[in-house]
């Protein structure tokens, strides 16, 4: 089993750094489990961040705290985490030394009748060593990669205790205009090599998003549409041939990935998101590439990213005509979701209809216009393209430490003013948001496990939505 960390920046700055650099600290971690394939994913999602005056004894090589502070962590861990972590620090070397093996070794024997994981770690000036036990298997095995996501960036640190972990090199003749742009250019392409990247949905917005992400040479590429290409829609598909009208959209789009590059792989899955294996392949993505055409998938891709701390990077397109037969308005709005930041319910995307009904929907309103009449999709490929490229631009700045200062979460192009406007500051966080908020029933964290049994759940339908779905002619549809 390859066993793997993942927390956010917040988290792993309280577990590497000391509020007091002449003494050891303790961090306790709580969260879930992601697995997938042959790997395991430990996914921090709360900490017990002990205060100065909570320690009995803190000293360079000595921590104690209290039975009361012990047992509080012990019942946090209880309500229904399935993996805890206990992080120290050492003012030398990282190393377990054998304090730290009777120490682990008691209280893995007090917290494995209710935790089934419990991993241990500690910061020393070399690095970070890591191992985790399981109910399954009582031995300590070495966690074999730590990845540190967040508003910056992400970050991959191997455990000193890990052994190696060899990485797909990146093609340097291939990528050398790029390369010659700096160091940071060479550092994201390495960032980027042994990604596994998700496409949610392959219509016009996302055949374009390809079409740029492929230069960057990913490791893998999985592709969730379930819908084939029409003659009306080839215009703003790139990659679309004069003959490939009935295809899959998902096909069309991986001939060209494997035209480019025989390297990258490629696995077309022709479900809706997050039906079917697409659910599994969003756990083995290390990003999600968001462009579909309703907020119904937005949403769901909005929770599991928060649930299994993914990056998400999302775009939606909208022409608006009121009472007019040109267009008021040709819009885009590009959502960016980070690790630790706000998600795209923050962002104003609000649960829609069920998967069940989404169709009969799509069928009765206009997906990117406000006239029914032009229903189901007018759009143009230049709104489409400039959609896309600053949704990848904001995916390489994530890949590229330093290229910006901050990654916008919300921005609003305009075609026709034209104009682009960063909504980020109108739109925080919200820590009662029920996807990435800090209530324990927040989705964000929890992986495979959920303790509030709502995986999914939409929020209750309104009554405008009742009289829509009985005008379609669906009844218990049920919610997901």
């Amino acid at each position: 089993m390859n066993w793997n960390l993942t927390l956010t920046e917040q988290q792993f700055r309280a577990i590497a750094c000391s509020d007091d650099p002449e003494a050891e600290h303790l961090i306790y971690s709580f969260g879930g489990i992601s697995r997938f394939k042959d790997s395991s994913v430990i996914l921090i999602r709360d900490q017990r961040i002990l205060a100065p005056n909570e320690y009995l004894h803190r000293s360079a090589g000595r921590i104690e705290v209290s039975d009361e502070i012990t047992w509080e962590v012990f019942s946090t861990a209880g309500r229904g985490y399935q993996a805890m972590v206990t992080s120290h620090s050492h003012l030398c070397d990282a190393f377990f030394s054998w304090t730290d093996d009777e120490y682990d070794q008691n209280v893995w024997r007090r917290v494995h009748h209710f935790c089934p994981v419990y991993v241990r770690s500690v910061a020393g000036g070399d690095g970070i060593v890591a191992e985790v036990i399981t109910r399954d298997d009582p031995h300590w095995a070495p966690v074999h990669k730590i990845r540190v996501v967040g508003a910056s960036g992400i970050k991959r640190i191997v455990p000193l205790n890990a052994g190696p972990c060899p990485e797909p090199e990146i093609d340097v003749l291939l990528h050398d205009r790029t390369l010659r742009l700096g160091k940071g250019a060479g550092v994201a392409l390495e960032t980027i090599r042994p990604m596994t990247l998700l496409f949610i949905a392959a219509g016009g917005g996302n055949s374009v998003v390809v079409q740029l992400v492929k230069h960057l040479q990913p490791k893998k590429v999985i592709l969730v549409d379930p819908d084939p290409i029409d003659r009306h829609s080839g215009n703003r598909s790139l990659g679309y041939h004069d003959d490939d009208a009935g295809k899959p959209k998902i096909e069309v789009l991986a001939r060209d990935i494997r035209a480019y590059s025989p390297d990258i792989e490629v696995e077309c899955h022709p479900s809706y998101f997050p039906e079917g294996h697409s659910f599994n392949c969003a756990k083995e993505a290390d990003a999600f590439f968001s462009f579909p055409d309703n907020e119904t998938v937005r949403y769901e891709a909005a929770i599991l990213a928060a649930r299994y701390h993914k990056p998400l990077f999302d775009a939606g397109t909208l022409v608006t005509f009121g009472d007019r037969e040109d267009p008021q308005r040709v819009t885009a709005r590009i959502l960016t979701q980070l690790p630790g930041g706000p998600c795209l319910h923050c962002l104003g995307v609000k649960g829609g209809y069920a998967t069940e009904i989404e169709e009969h929907v799509r069928h009765s309103q206009a997906s990117y216009s406000d006239r029914p009449d032009l229903a189901p999709d007018p759009q143009v490929i230049t709104t489409n393209t400039f959609a896309a490229t600053l949704l990848v631009r904001n995916f390489l700045a994530w890949c590229y430490p330093g290229l910006v200062p901050r990654i916008p979460t919300y921005l609003q192009f305009e075609e026709l003013a034209p104009s682009i406007r960063d909504l980020s500051a109108l739109f925080p966080r919200k820590p009662d948001c029920p996807i990435c908020g800090d209530g324990f029933e927040a989705h964000r964290g929890w992986g495979d496990n959920t303790p509030v049994e709502k995986l999914f759940e939409q929020p209750l339908i309104d009554e405008a939505a009742e009289e829509l779905i009985s005008d379609l002619g669906v009844h218990e549809a049920g919610m997901v």
